[in-house]
């Protein structure tokens, strides 16, 4: 867990330095806390003694309408994006002044054309990368302007960006003693070259800070042994002693006092936690298999996307001079773009789903759980759980088994196996009814589930799947141990509410 933890946690650093977005780290962000008030007030001082000067540059006029807060985020965001990489003075001065730009441009247009604003704005969000943004915002504002729709903005020059720039990284650099000027001679009898740099002193703070978080983010794995139990609100769930894992407080939550604050212990709540978090699992492998064969050959099944994105549809050879054949194939390249977009975080979350099942797939495991601050009971464990998507939970089923004889007691299998199908708002003796109706169906999905893909059409088709695997071998034999998890609605939505309301 901690090896992965800190695989996971590198990763991400390196991600967020190529892409130029340090700022998006935990250090980053530890740095922009502490850096932004002492940054805020010099940019405070600096703009009261602007106020003052006879005659100012565009850049100086400009600032004057944006809140030191807002001149701050902007800046030390530009600045720190890239704060292990040494950059030339002018060039960060050009790109941060071109990003203050950016704002005054953005609240231009709000100023200028409040109704179409938000709907370029919401288009700049959908672009990928900066300055794909960006040149969303300053073609459709050029495009407005021309249709006489709005003034045109008067876009600053280079001198105004690099006057602007230079000047936020000095008080960078005055107030805070983050950053520092490093000179280096690139040609030889040519005047060197003045960078900005993190100082040595950050650098160390940088990688230490690194080297105690990559530690205390773990990638929280399912434990082939009993969890321990919960004796109190720092001790129970993962045995954490020897390992220098970090421990998990029984309440999920980072307001530490209130914790330090509990008296005694919570033994019903804890009671509870343990028997849920002792209950041993396994993985269905029957389900597994099918699932690796529909997400190796890109099938989108239920909640499981496509592995690869959608293509995009061909360019007309009349793109460029119809406009209707341009905005029609715009529209259509946009939907499948969003698509793609939205199906890649879920593509990840497979990912890792099946790397898990991979690897407990010959194991017997167990799940260790907490609470959060309304007493809700979650697994620690992420992606494979019975409180993840429908695949996830079609994954999984108990290690122990219950035996069913007889018609009886296959009530709630026959039950859960309409619920699942989304045959759920009938009474229940006709949901067991359909279940029975189902029953050569179902054998004809066990027999071959890559052939006959009836379960594609169910409401939750991994978990039907499951279903159908047992529902087949207790309709051939009469009689069947299953495994299968079978789910109950426990809600209680009036009691909630009205909990809600009297804030208990």
């Amino acid at each position: 867990m901690q090896t992965l933890g800190v695989g996971r946690y590198r990763n991400k650093v390196e991600s967020a330095r190529k892409r130029g977005s340090e700022i998006e780290t935990n250090y980053g962000q530890r740095l922009m806390r502490g850096a932004l008030p002492d940054f805020t007030k010099g940019i405070d001082d600096w703009k009261q003694k602007v106020a003052f000067y006879d005659r100012k540059a565009r850049y100086q006029i400009d600032a004057q309408e944006l809140d030191a807060k807002v001149l701050g985020y902007i800046s030390i965001k530009a600045i720190l994006d890239s704060i292990t990489k040494n950059r030339p003075l002018a060039q960060v001065g050009i790109y941060l002044g071109g990003r203050v730009e950016d704002e005054l441009r953005c609240r231009f247009l709000l100023d200028n054309n409040e109704s179409k604003a938000k709907g370029i704005l919401l288009g700049a969000k959908r672009r990928k990368g900066e300055k794909g943004k960006i040149r969303h915002v300053r073609g459709s504002m050029a495009h407005e302007a021309k249709k006489g729709l709005m003034p045109e903005w008067t876009k600053w020059s280079i001198r105004d960006k690099l006057n602007m720039g230079v000047n936020m990284v000095e008080i960078l650099r005055s107030t805070t003693g983050i950053i520092e000027y490093i000179y280096i001679l690139k040609t030889r009898g040519k005047k060197p070259v003045r960078y900005v740099s993190a100082t040595s002193e950050l650098i160390k703070w940088i990688e230490d800070y690194n080297e105690d978080r990559e530690l205390l983010e773990p990638f929280w794995l399912p434990t082939v042994e009993l969890p321990k139990p919960w004796i109190n609100v720092f001790e129970g769930g993962f045995d954490t002693e020897g390992y220098h894992l970090p421990k998990l407080p029984f309440i999920k939550t980072t307001d530490m006092p209130f914790l330090r604050n509990i008296s005694g212990v919570l033994d019903e709540p804890m009671e509870a936690v343990n028997l849920i978090q002792q209950t041993p699992w396994r993985i269905n492998n029957k389900v597994y298999e099918t699932m690796r064969w529909a997400w190796d050959n890109n099938l989108s099944i239920g909640e499981l996307p496509n592995r690869k994105d959608e293509p995009f549809p061909p360019i007309p050879l009349d793109f460029k001079t119809d406009p209707i054949v341009n905005r029609d194939w715009r529209r259509e390249a946009a939907k499948i773009y969003e698509l793609n977009l939205s199906t890649k975080s879920r593509r990840m979350l497979v990912s890792k789903t099946l790397f898990l099942a991979d690897k407990f797939k010959d194991e017997r495991f167990f799940m260790p759980h907490q609470c959060d601050f309304r007493g809700r009971v979650y697994s620690i464990p992420s992606f494979l759980s019975m409180q993840s998507a429908d695949y996830a939970r079609g994954l999984l089923h108990f290690a122990r088994s219950l035996k069913i004889k007889n018609k009886e007691d296959a009530r709630w299998l026959a039950i859960h196996g309409a619920n699942t199908w989304g045959n759920d708002k009938v009474t229940l003796d006709e949901r067991e009814k359909w279940a029975y109706e189902f029953s050569s169906t179902a054998q004809k999905i066990a027999d071959n589930p890559t052939i006959c893909r009836e379960y594609e059409h169910a409401d939750k088709p991994w978990q039907f799947l499951a279903w159908c695997f047992e529902w087949a071998e207790y309709t051939r034999k009469g009689k069947i141990e299953t495994y299968l998890p079978v789910a109950m609605d426990a809600t209680n939505n009036g009691l909630q509410i009205l909990s809600l309301l009297m804030r208990d």
